[in-house]
């Protein structure tokens, strides 16, 4: 009764009616003095005057806007969360599959390339389609292959990338299992090899992808390796 008697009295033409109620949980307003309340008008008339106006409750000059009726099982495509538009969001985004804020934490850490093996890959008949999970500050690199195959590697690379270049040496692989990046800094390039070292998709043979690719060139002076190698060594593994 004290927000509609505020209303009333301070808000000359308008009149609250139902019960006023908090969007924002008691926890947050203990942290945060500004909140969100859902007020209804008795008429739309008022509505909009309220909306072009402000309240003043408790001495508070309050700015109005429309609630939105966002349906609570209705996914935020930033956050992955319910309850909210994704315009309205303020959250870290999250990803999709796993609902973590991997690609969040990569900012935060400044990483430039991200190198994943077994990724997921949406199903998409049209081999230009094929993707994964998608962040705004990252943009994706597939391996170059057989439509009939799946991806088994990918590599993120950061959008804000300055002083570099990134090439994909599609020219040397046509594998689902490989990729060859040459990032070209100022003086010197850096091979990056992204590897998944498994059988094959097809066919009867059970050798690994460092053996079926046995052709490859030499490595540059400046040669990173990584991947999921399904091997073990003493000296790598202790």
């Amino acid at each position: 009764d004290f927000i509609k008697n505020e209303i009333k009295t301070f808000s000359s033409g308008l009149t609250a009616v139902g019960n006023p109620y908090w969007l924002t949980s008691k926890e947050k307003r203990l942290e945060n003095p500004g909140a969100s309340i859902a007020i209804a008008f008795k008429t739309e008339k008022e509505r909009r005057q309220a909306v072009s106006n402000r309240l003043f409750i408790a001495g508070i000059s309050c700015k109005v806007e429309n609630l939105l009726n966002t349906p609570r099982d209705q996914l935020c495509r930033n956050c992955n969360q319910t309850g909210h538009e994704t315009t309205r969001c303020k959250r870290q985004p999250r990803c999709a599959l796993c609902n973590k804020r991997t690609h969040q934490l990569a900012i935060e850490l400044n990483i430039d390339l991200i190198l994943v093996q077994e990724p997921w890959i949406s199903n998409s008949k049209n081999p230009k389609d094929k993707r994964s999970i998608n962040h705004p500050s990252f943009g994706q690199l597939l391996p170059a292959h057989s439509p009939d195959l799946r991806s088994r590697t990918l590599v993120y690379f950061a959008r804000n990338l300055k002083g570099s270049q990134i090439n994909y040496r599609e020219d040397l692989f046509q594998s689902p299992d490989l990729m060859v990046l040459d990032l070209v800094l100022k003086d010197k390039t850096l091979q990056i090899i992204n590897l998944y070292n498994q059988k094959p998709q097809d066919g009867p043979s059970t050798s690994l992808t460092l053996e079926r690719e046995q052709g490859y060139a030499p490595l540059r002076p400046y040669s990173i390796i990584a991947g999921d190698f399904n091997l073990h060594h003493p000296w790598w593994d202790p």
